[in-house]
């Protein structure tokens, strides 16, 4: 009933007003009905303001507690774990090329080097935090463009190496190459101590050579296993083309030749070139093509979102990338 009393005093006061009568005490509004209201009023969000990478950071309401977001805080962590994303898989596509036993002698990698990635996206991931958070352009640039420039270098080499290598092992061009001059050398090595110890083992216990080949081995001969003065320089190389012997099923390195190290009979279809030719083809050649690809792709989209940062976004001061 107050409502409904309060809205005719108030209709009375408005047609006392129309007849002339003056200005009312009170004015209409006096004992209109008050809107119903809440106790406890809506929670209105904070100003929202940006860092220097663009990336907002919104302050929290201490009057009602609500939880805060502070994505300059966050930046540190979420960048590195990109960086850790996009260089992992080339990183380990390239020191598995340098782990690739069949390929290793021929191609080394210097994996040593690769450690300039992850250091340089921890140096990074320091300088941001030494910043409470706030990105830089130094510290963007030493984590983006120096792991795909090391990376990219490596894939460009191993290609390069794998492809002239490839075509370096094959017959007609097996000592070409260094590498490839300095494995059948060892071969001619390890033949040659070989023959000298069936030829000895034959004269001494009256057994034609042939019968000793087709039961003993060059692993099988003391001269191999003590080791001879001049021969030390072969071990790594010995111990090389036996694995291949053993696993592949080739024999001789240049060119098909009896097996000394595998049992009688097992190997000689191929020269061991050919099969480490393959191998630099087939597998180091193209997982090397994918490391350039990969890594060109991000350092070319991150230059382009570099630029776009640091001079488009330069015309605005809060989503300009700072200097450290």
């Amino acid at each position: 009933q107050f409502p409904r009393l309060n809205l005719d005093l108030a209709l009375l006061l408005r047609a006392l007003a129309a007849a002339g009568l003056g200005e009312p005490m009170w004015s209409a509004q006096t004992f209109a009905p008050a809107p119903c209201s809440s106790n406890i009023d809506p929670p209105v969000p904070q100003a929202h303001s940006t860092d220097g990478f663009g990336l907002g950071t919104w302050a929290p309401a201490e009057k009602y507690g609500t939880p805060a977001l502070d994505m300059q805080r966050l930046f540190p962590a979420l960048f590195t774990l990109m960086c850790a994303l996009l260089f992992s898989a080339p990183t380990a596509t390239i020191i598995d090329i340098g782990r690739t036993w069949e390929i290793s002698p021929l191609l080394p990698l210097w994996l040593w080097a690769l450690a300039v990635v992850p250091a340089s996206v921890i140096a990074a991931h320091l300088a941001h935090i030494a910043r409470d958070g706030a990105p830089c352009r130094a510290a963007v640039f030493l984590a983006v463009v120096v792991p795909s420039v090391v990376l990219l270098s490596y894939g460009g080499v191993a290609y390069h190496r794998a492809d002239l290598l490839a075509r370096q092992l094959q017959p007609a061009e097996c000592s070409a190459s260094m590498e490839a001059q300095r494995l059948q050398d060892s071969w001619d090595a390890a033949r040659e101590m070989y023959q000298g110890c069936m030829a000895s083992t034959s004269e001494r216990d009256g057994v034609p050579v042939e019968t000793l080949k087709r039961h003993f081995r060059l692993q099988d001969c003391e001269e191999y296993g003590a080791g001879m003065p001049g021969r030390e320089a072969h071990r790594e190389d010995w111990a090389f083309l036996r694995r291949l012997e053993e696993t592949r099923g080739c024999a001789g390195w240049c060119r098909p030749a009896e097996p000394l190290w595998a049992s009688a009979g097992s190997g000689g279809a191929d020269a061991c070139a050919l099969v480490v030719a393959d191998a630099l083809r087939l597998h180091a050649k193209p997982r090397a093509a994918e490391v350039c690809l990969t890594t060109l792709l991000v350092l070319a989209s991150s230059c382009a979102v570099f630029v776009t940062i640091v001079f488009v976004g330069s015309a605005s001061r809060k989503s300009r990338l700072r200097n450290c």
